[in-house]
């Protein structure tokens, strides 16, 4: 067996928040325990410390939970400044992850899957300028809750949805470009912690209904 100081961090990571997920869902955790722990989870680095969070609890992540988390995208993207530009072509691609975002992202489709999800992204500067161009692709920008939309993306054919709900004090995102015989939404979903946190919660209803936590 591995060490687990030389294990890859991240996969410690992502098993300590599937075993305190499934405990709080079976009652091993108060809901206030369960929220200190996965903050400290998500910030620690050290593998034995990771480890440290879940030693005194009884219950191993299921196969039931791995697939309900098995959709939630790990995936990173490169750090950014000023400008950055993303290229799919003939590809399906997810772009995420803890990023500082620029002033300026370029986004090009084509032939592609694309999707951009901004939720656990930076915002350095109180405006991001998004210039889209789909072409005979599906474009997807995940956005969290606190920023406000503006877009102004024109289509040729194409299907154009924007579910984003303006928040007065967050930063503005400006899309704007071109869609042509394509589809292209940008909408809100919650964070990922916010989603693990719903997740457990959903967990623990099914298993003991509306009770309160032990």
């Amino acid at each position: 067996m591995v060490a687990i100081k030389d294990r890859p961090t991240a996969k410690v990571r992502q098993e300590v928040i599937d075993k305190l997920i499934v405990n709080y869902s079976h009652g091993e955790l108060s809901e206030e325990a369960f929220e200190r722990r996965l903050d400290q989870a998500t910030a620690l680095e050290d593998n034995e410390q990771l480890m440290a969070l879940v030693q005194d609890l009884p219950r191993e992540a299921e196969q039931s939970y791995a697939e309900m988390q098995a959709n939630m995208d790990s995936s990173k993207t490169t750090l950014a400044e000023d400008y950055t530009e993303i290229k799919d072509i003939l590809s399906d691609n997810k772009h995420g992850g803890p990023q500082i975002l620029p002033k300026q992202l370029g986004v090009t489709s084509v032939l592609a899957h694309t999707t951009l999800d901004l939720r656990e992204a930076v915002f350095a500067h109180p405006e991001l300028h998004i210039e889209l161009f789909c072409a005979l692709s599906e474009c997807h920008i995940i956005l969290p809750e606190n920023v406000r939309v503006v877009s102004s993306v024109q289509g040729l054919l194409s299907s154009i949805t924007n579910k984003s709900i303006g928040h007065e004090s967050g930063p503005v995102i400006r899309i704007s470009g071109k869609s042509y015989l394509s589809t292209f939404s940008a909408k809100v979903k919650k964070p990922v912690k916010q989603q693990w946190l719903d997740m457990a919660k959903q967990l623990k209803q099914g298993l003991f209904g509306s009770g309160n936590d032990v």
